[in-house]
């Protein structure tokens, strides 16, 4: 078997394992969140993601771009294993510090006390992540996928579990905080153990400044990323209270479920697999193209059914106390689609070594939505989901034009590939507010959620199979059977 041929049986293998793991990892997320949704109040939410709004950059500065180098690396040494470990811990100790000095300030930020002792908690789980990033890389490096899926799992028995427990026991807020905590130690001695790896305190500058050329520049694109994603929060937090902010991110929440459980996990293997083909442009647009219409036939379908469904589905789930949310997670509904259609991209520009290009337009994004949310705060948190739906537009086009730059994928083919998805979503949509309107008004929420789930999903796979059967028979019986003969070879 030929190089690129192993690649791509390694690749599926590893979809095999993020797919089956998805679901166990999505049900098990999804109940924990709506537990603890039950139990605290959204003020409790509100109060954890401002803190936690700071710590995500330092999960991304935490290890200096080193995990990201040592995946895209042609020929890694073990050395430079060890130097990515070193280099990791010291800038998450430096991290640390700095996030627990600046506490007292970020909570005048807010105008609120109790987000310094919350910040000041969950400072030491920057270095714990700091120090497991070089083992959970070498995991992907190495495509070690089925180890990658029972860490996860564990994380969130972990989490959720312990989240739970303390939640139930009245300790509020702070049931968020150490579950995290907990996690982030769990996660560091697991990591550790399933990628077989002990590391030596060594540094040299040769093997350091061959992984800080990619490593600084993914840094820096992943900043940016983080500042778009977040810069909603901070004029939501900051101008419309803990309550609203509280309502908003766990509308965001729910409709970035597809890309954090789903596109996130594929480009787990999309990196590594396209890193190893990276020269080859032909084949990374084909598997492009192939990926993102497996992500469109589920995606899009969801969060269209999300978007339509959303009151129902919110009082059912979370009682009439989150109800204020409803019209922005309709709104963010349809960013989320146009988030997860380019979800694949990324992992093209950091496997090809093109990551500067996609500084330019992350830099963009993020004017985009500091404009956008800050005019429409004026409107409440709605008026910021427009804005947000706006800046998710420019992406999804900009998208386009760099990966046509960088591995000559046609404009029309970016666009097209999600075509089907969108329509068959759209007319159905119309179908379940059709019958709403005539029959299920007069119904319960809970009958009229369970209706309209089954007129979506019927009216979606007709509509689908009658417009585009080549594409999306392949992925329904082609695809299944290679993972029906995964199933078949673990059991044997």
């Amino acid at each position: 078997m030929n190089e690129a041929s192993n690649v791509s049986e390694r690749a599926k293998t590893g979809v095999y394992w993020v797919s089956l793991t998805h679901g166990v990892k999505f049900t098990l997320d999804f109940m924990i969140s709506v537990g603890l949704a039950r139990l605290l109040h959204p003020h409790d939410f509100g109060i954890v993601g401002m803190a936690t709004m700071f710590f995500e950059i330092s999960y991304i500065v935490g290890n200096f771009g080193m995990a990201g180098a040592l995946v895209q690396k042609r020929h890694l040494t073990e050395q430079q294993a060890h130097v990515a470990f070193v280099t990791s811990s010291i800038v998450g100790t430096i991290l640390t510090g700095i996030f627990f000095l600046i506490s007292t300030p970020v909570a005048h930020f807010f105008r609120n006390d109790q987000v310094a002792p919350v910040m000041r908690l969950m400072a030491f789980s920057i270095l714990l992540n700091s120090m497991g990033a070089t083992a959970v890389a070498l995991l992907q490096r190495r495509l070690r996928f089925r180890r990658i899926a029972l860490l996860e799992i564990a994380d969130s028995i972990i989490n959720g579990g312990t989240a739970i427990t303390l939640a139930l026991r009245n300790f509020g807020l702070w049931s968020l905080v150490w579950a995290s905590l907990l996690t982030s130690v769990f996660h560091l001695f697991g990591a550790h153990l399933l990628a077989w790896y002990c590391p030596r305190i060594r540094f040299d500058h040769d093997s350091f400044s061959k992984l800080f050329g990619f490593g600084s520049t993914l840094t820096l694109k992943n900043i940016f990323v983080y500042l778009g994603r977040n810069m909603d929060y901070f004029i939501v937090g900051r101008r419309l209270g803990e309550e609203s902010l509280g309502l908003y991110t766990r509308a965001f929440k729910l409709i970035s479920i597809p890309q954090r459980q789903f596109v996130a996990q594929l480009n787990r293997v999309a990196f590594p697999a396209f890193s190893y083909i990276q020269d080859d442009h032909r084949r990374i647009c084909n598997w492009f193209l192939k990926g993102t219409r497996i992500i469109a036939f589920i995606s899009i379908p969801t969060l269209f059914a999300l978007a339509v469904m959303a009151e129902d589905f919110t009082l059912i789930l979370y009682t009439d106390k989150w109800s204020g949310m409803v019209s922005t997670l309709r709104i963010l509904c349809f960013a989320g689609a146009l988030n997860v259609m380019y979800g694949l991209a990324g992992p093209i520009v950091e496997a090809t070594g093109n990551v500067h290009y996609d500084v330019f337009i992350r830099g963009g994004n993020i004017i985009l939505v500091l404009i956008g949310s800050y005019l429409g705060s004026s409107w409440g948190i709605e008026g910021v989901a427009v804005g947000v739906l706006f800046a998710s537009l420019m992406m999804y086009l900009s998208r386009a034009f760099l990966l046509c730059k960088i591995v000559s994928l046609p404009i029309y083919e970016y666009l097209n590939v999600s075509l089907y998805p969108i329509c068959c979503s759209l007319v159905s949509a119309g179908c379940v507010l059709l019958v709403r309107q005539a029959t299920l008004i007069y119904m319960t929420h809970l009958s009229a959620f369970v209706i309209s789930v089954v007129i979506f999903i019927s009216s979606y796979l007709v509509l689908m199979f009658i417009l585009a059967p080549k594409e999306y028979y392949e992925f329904l019986f082609k695809e299944t059977g290679f993972w029906y003969s995964r199933v078949l070879r673990v059991k044997h």
